[in-house]
């Protein structure tokens, strides 16, 4: 199941565990990167996120994903951070945002980085390469929806 993401006192155990053994989740404070490994600074993630899911089955934690808001100039950017234990579980977080985020959205990922194919089937698109890092992104996504031809409408 995939659902807002909401921090409680109920999985805060197994949150903080998700989160510890992979470290890949961070949070910039002072020009710094801090990572997540602990309640608060998971606290401190999803205070900063202007969106944020996760995918959990049977009260397990299979995924995380957080879009926030980089305030770093005066360009404004919403970027993904994801927390995953197979890729099949950041392929579903990706469906639900793209119906559920409309905005422009990026992400940095290493170039070898097993995700990029994940994003790239999701509509992400190379941006720009610096180093070791690969920047993609998604247009904003308006989410209309366009009726296929019938066969009877081609016909009048």
């Amino acid at each position: 199941m995939i659902e807002e993401f909401r921090l409680n006192k109920r999985n805060k155990v197994g949150l903080v565990d998700f989160v510890s053994r992979r470290n890949n989740l961070y949070f910039t404070k002072d020009n710094k990167r801090h990572p997540v490994k602990t309640y608060i600074d998971l606290k401190i993630l999803n205070g900063e996120s202007c969106f944020a899911i996760q995918k959990h089955i049977g009260g397990e934690t299979k995924g995380l994903l957080f879009v926030w808001e980089s305030n770093y100039t005066d360009v404004k950017r919403n970027y993904i951070k994801v927390e995953y234990e197979n890729i099949s579980d950041v392929d579903d977080l990706l469906m639900v945002l793209n119906w559920n985020f409309k905005d422009e959205v990026y992400i940095k990922l290493a170039k070898k980085s097993p995700l990029i194919n994940s994003f790239r089937k999701k509509g992400f698109k190379f941006c720009h390469s610096r180093g070791e890092e690969i920047l993609l992104y998604r247009s904003q996504n308006l989410r209309e929806f366009i009726p296929p031809f019938k066969e009877e409408d081609l016909e009048e």
